[in-house]
């Protein structure tokens, strides 16, 4: 018997106008600079998800490095929140992790780090919009729940659909 992990599964819906307005570059409400500079509809998923949890006090990051899969300072925005969560000692130590991944055991970061302005709370969230049917893959499961086991933070997935097409979603199990 192994570790099961039960991730929770999210719905939020969007309106056609909300999709448009931002397909037209009107994006002043979004706080994420990286988003805002997105083409088309990309990085829309993730500011649904992010302004739902900006209502509710937290803050969003859609670019931020764990593991050491990038340089140190090259997201010092989220350098700064995990050394503020977890340390220094710790923020160093997760840098070495990324090498221990290759082919067959990749990791995908999710979409977003969320986070109290405060950084007593911590989550990451991989965001999927049905629109674009866009998938959940192996990958992206196995770092939700790595990420859950080891930093003992909150993991979620968010489904994003077009308000009229919401249906029933289900959370996704993962068993080491």
């Amino acid at each position: 018997m192994g570790i099961k992990i039960t991730i929770p599964t999210r719905l939020l819906t969007f309106k056609a106008s909300e999709r448009d307005d931002w397909r037209n570059g009107l994006r002043e409400n979004c706080t994420d600079e990286y988003l805002r500079t997105l083409s088309g509809t990309k990085g829309f998923g993730e500011y649904i998800v992010g302004k739902h949890y900006e209502d509710r006090g937290y803050k969003y990051l859609h670019r931020f490095g764990i593991f050491g899969g990038n340089k140190i300072g090259t997201f010092p925005d989220g350098d700064l929140v995990i050394k503020n969560r977890f340390g220094e000692d710790f923020f160093v130590k997760s840098r070495t992790l990324y090498p221990s991944f290759n082919e067959k055991v990749r990791l995908e970061l999710p979409d977003l780090l969320i986070y109290k302005p405060d950084f007593s709370e911590i989550k990451f969230v991989e965001v999927k919009r049905q629109d674009t049917n866009d998938k959940l893959n192996t990958a992206q499961v196995r770092t939700l729940a790595l990420l859950n086991l080891l930093l003992e933070c909150d993991v979620e997935i968010f489904e994003v659909f077009l308000d009229s097409n919401a249906k029933q979603i289900n959370d996704v199990i993962w068993e080491f």
